[in-house]
């Protein structure tokens, strides 16, 4: 609301009225926040590492160049995946860092150049940079980035080919055929979505390192009967990220629903040996322990399970 009132002067209503609009707005964000919070820290702000988000100070060097990564994935959104991996940028002496925050202050000084002669243009990207702020892992991101989260962006980036002489016939027939390819990629993209197995597919050919995927296509083919390509499959997860004991967990299932419970014990316990304060390792070792027989156990796994899950499911 200030940016458009900053970029649109004529906007922008009285002193009075327009600090108690931003006032209001602030509060109303300041409660969103606050809702959100109250049952878990902000994100990976705090806890234990899950082998994925961005830890201090790396956070700040990686953000300039994510900012750079959302706009040549609007500009041209091929190829995307659910599930991303970013190396981290351990350094401000990293070619990255300096690439990425070139492009920050190009942007920013396009705003200040562009505001009285493009205010739509200077507002639209105006709208990136705060639109980015979310997602620039200043407060640290369980998933540091995702191609969803150029969603927020799109509306500042949209704002761009709007600004143009759209009343000239070369731009305004270029903006077409722009848009006729995103339409294109958009119908190329939707055989992904056919089902699991091609949705995680698809997301191993772009991004071959995401755990997250190889667990999915594990959990796709276990469904399908196929236990020993889910069991190679989670056991490449755990090896691309121990952090992440998801695979794990999902091979301790497998071993107890076949009554291997001894093999399960071992697998649930190394998971909570990685990550203690994993709830879904809990209460699967709960499962475990009533299944041995040894119930005292398993009712202390459930309670641990239930005091390290702050949205209630245990």
């Amino acid at each position: 609301m200030a940016a458009i009132w900053w970029t649109f002067p004529a906007e922008r209503p009285s002193l009075r009225r327009g600090s108690s609009e931003l006032v209001v707005a602030a509060l109303l964000l300041l409660g969103f926040a606050a809702f959100a919070v109250s049952a878990h820290p902000p994100q990976a702000l705090d806890g234990p590492w899950n082998g994925l988000s961005l830890r201090w100070p790396e956070n700040i060097w990686t953000a300039p160049w994510l900012f750079l990564r959302y706009i040549k994935l609007l500009i041209a959104p091929w190829p995307l995946a659910i599930d991303r991996v970013v190396t981290p940028i351990t350094g401000a002496l990293a070619p990255r860092f300096f690439i990425g925050l070139f492009s920050v202050l190009a942007a920013a000084l396009f705003v200040l150049v562009a505001r009285r002669k493009n205010s739509l243009s200077a507002l639209g990207v105006t709208w990136l940079l705060i639109a980015f702020l979310p997602i620039s892992n200043i407060i640290p991101l369980h998933n540091p980035v995702a191609d969803r989260y150029a969603y927020a962006l799109v509306a500042g980036f949209a704002l761009l080919p709007a600004a143009l002489p759209l009343d000239d016939r070369v731009i305004r027939r270029g903006v077409i055929a722009i848009a006729v390819v995103y339409v294109a990629l958009l119908e190329l993209r939707l055989p992904d979505f056919a089902n699991d197995t091609a949705l995680w597919f698809s997301n191993v050919r772009v991004e071959p390192h995401s755990a997250r995927a190889q667990t999915g296509l594990g959990l796709a083919a276990w469904h399908s009967g196929d236990l020993e390509t889910a069991i190679q499959y989670f056991s490449r997860a755990d090896e691309l990220n121990p952090r992440d004991v998801t695979a794990m967990i999902n091979l301790a299932v497998m071993d107890a629903r076949t009554n291997n419970l001894d093999a399960a014990s071992e697998k649930i316990e190394e998971a909570l040996r990685r990550r203690p304060d994993k709830p879904e390792a809990w209460a699967t070792l709960a499962l475990v322990r009533e299944a041995q027989g040894r119930r005292e156990e398993a009712m202390e796994a459930a309670e641990n399970a239930r005091k390290n899950d702050p949205l209630g499911r245990y």
